[in-house]
């Protein structure tokens, strides 16, 4: 089996935000959002970019000179931005400012609530609190842990984790 494309996964209903290399550096904010859109529909980041006033600010302006924090949340929205039926995040909130991951949960329990599902691979457990309905964890690719956050806790989780 091979690998399917960015264009046949999104075609499924299947959009991803990886944890490294995600922007297009040498593009404008405005052309990372829109680059694989087949319309310029406004109203596709409203929601997002309302939370992310910087990002809006910084439309025009070349995605590889944003912070690592600003790049993630650029490939947050535009994420978002594609309404995939199911997003898979990776380390979304990896050098984000605390505020803006609480944004950032606001946004995916809102999307959450109109049907839409989430994949998430994280390791802030604060943001995972706040945005997971089910956790599944894994140490050296083995799952250890898997139930209904609201059942398992905050202190079965940090059971399992090491530094």
């Amino acid at each position: 089996m091979s690998p399917l494309s960015s264009r046949s996964r999104l075609g499924l209903g299947i959009a991803y935000a990886p944890q490294e290399n995600v922007v297009f550096g040498e593009l404008s904010v405005a052309e990372n959002l829109w680059l694989h859109l087949p319309d310029q529909d406004a109203t596709r980041y409203q929601a997002v970019l309302s939370e992310f006033p910087r990002l809006t600010e910084r439309l025009r302006q070349r995605a590889g000179l944003l912070s690592g924090g600003e790049r993630k949340l650029l490939s947050f929205a535009r994420t978002l931005g594609l309404r995939a039926a199911l997003s898979m995040l990776d380390e979304p909130t990896e050098g984000v400012q605390p505020e803006n991951i609480d944004r950032m949960a606001r946004l995916v329990n809102g999307l959450k609530a109109t049907g839409r599902s989430f994949v998430v691979v994280e390791q802030n457990l604060s943001f995972v609190e706040m945005v997971a309905d089910d956790v599944l964890v894994l140490d050296h690719g083995q799952a250890v842990l898997s139930g209904e956050m609201t059942a398992l806790g905050r202190a079965a989780i940090e059971r399992h984790l090491v530094v």
